[in-house]
């Protein structure tokens, strides 16, 4: 009985095989299972020491196929390469796998099941994307002459999928010579004849970006347009680009305010000695500036305090707004003399200022405000205008500007 029993259980087990391939018998092994046929469409696939082109697998029908693309993924069995031989100086990114060598219906190995019963073969095509040998046009735009057209600076070839630094182009990178030439000469890797202040991927200027941007193959047919303006600019987006422009810049470079700079995290600041140089605010705003007066102990002699610069000398200052500024005063003087105040700077020579616009108060250290009160200082001086302390020459000019300030304590004075 155990014999019969056995025999009908593999029976059963028989036919059902049979009946879910619903094929002859004879073809059992080869009808239950699928072929895939993966194409590298020009690609290899490395397998051991052979490099086919196809690759045949068999699968069961109305399976998932993920776990074969895990395989195929994995480089411990499978490595996507393409001929270096064939394609010289061209390297190519593994973009995935679709039905249709027009590469419009991707696979989509988590979804996607097999058919339930025989078909024909199914093949799957590798598409191969081009990432060096691609070529975008970078466009630049003056931005002094804001009607004008951009201008191709060059058409450049740059590897998709990896960082666009405009700083990391070279000859190699543009074929023609005559382009190579008009970039090294318009900006010439910060030796050209402007500087860089923003990358765009538009020319209206709306979509900004960096210059660690990273190039896709979408870009690729898509021009960059970069803003320059002519010279040499420290261009300033941070308050510590300020700082530094202040610290290490201010001999080389002009400053281009590209950011609004609030300093209220920064402590007190320390004002700056600028000579020969132009300073573009660009209608930014720097706000929360908070300076000190260095203490002096002077006898005898007058002491004089700018609050954003200490000096400018043959300086070209334009469209720079300046709010909620704090200005402390703290001397330390004797024998009754004064001080001479300047929200903007305490002297300028040879300097043109224009359209700058400053909001901010005063405060008075108690020892000011001891030493006016003991007549160790006689009074603060502020000019009409509270925009500096002193001029030195007739060729400087404040145009278009106004500066409030507010705490002023009246009663201290200049009578003059």
């Amino acid at each position: 009985m155990f014999k019969k029993l056995k025999f009908y259980i593999f029976g059963v087990l028989f036919s059902l095989l049979l009946t879910s391939c619903g094929l002859n018998t004879a073809y059992v092994a080869n009808n239950c299972t699928q072929k895939v046929i993966y194409d590298f469409m020009g690609g290899y696939c490395k397998l051991g020491d052979r490099n086919p082109e196809k690759l045949e697998i068999m699968y069961q029908p109305g399976s998932p196929i993920s776990d074969l693309q895990n395989n195929l993924d994995s480089q411990t069995k499978f490595t996507f390469i393409k001929d270096a031989d064939k394609e010289k100086d061209i390297e190519y990114l593994f973009e995935g796998w679709y039905f249709d060598k027009d590469f419009k219906d991707k696979v989509d190995f988590e979804t996607y099941r097999l058919p339930g019963k025989k078909s024909d073969d199914i093949t799957i095509y590798a598409n191969w994307n081009e990432i060096y040998g691609k070529y975008f046009d970078l466009y630049y735009v003056d931005v002094e002459k804001e009607n004008q057209e951009p201008t191709l600076l060059a058409s450049i070839r740059w590897a998709m999928d990896s960082e666009f630094n405009i700083d990391r182009v070279s000859q190699a990178s543009i074929s023609d010579e005559t382009q190579y030439n008009n970039f090294t000469e318009i900006y010439g890797n910060g030796n050209g004849s402007y500087t860089l202040i923003d990358m765009y991927k538009d020319k209206e200027m709306q979509e900004k970006i960096s210059s660690s941007y990273v190039l896709t193959l979408q870009d690729s047919h898509l021009p960059i347009y970069a803003k320059m303006i002519a010279g040499k600019y420290k261009v300033i987006n941070t308050t510590s680009d300020f700082n530094s422009y202040i610290n290490s810049y201010s001999a080389l470079y002009n400053m281009y305010l590209n950011n609004d700079l609030d300093f209220a995290n920064e402590g007190y600041m320390r004002p700056a000695t600028i000579f020969g140089k132009t300073i573009l605010g660009n209608n930014h705003t720097i706000s929360n500036w908070h300076s000190i007066t260095e203490k002096s102990r002077v006898s005898g002699n007058t002491y004089s305090y700018g609050g954003i610069f200490k000096e400018l000398e043959d300086c070209n200052i334009k469209d720079l707004i300046i709010k909620d500024a704090e200005f402390t005063l703290d001397y330390t003087m004797s024998n009754c003399r004064y001080a001479n105040f300047g929200a903007l700077a305490e002297k300028i020579k040879n300097t043109k200022i224009d359209n700058v616009q400053l909001t901010g108060k005063i405060n008075y250290s108690n020892k000011t405000l001891e030493g006016l009160q003991n007549g160790n200082i006689e009074y603060v001086n502020f000019q009409n205008d509270y925009a500096i302390a002193t001029k030195y020459d007739t060729d400087s000019a404040i145009t278009n500007s106004k500066f409030e300030l507010t705490g002023i304590l009246t009663e201290y004075l200049s009578k003059n």
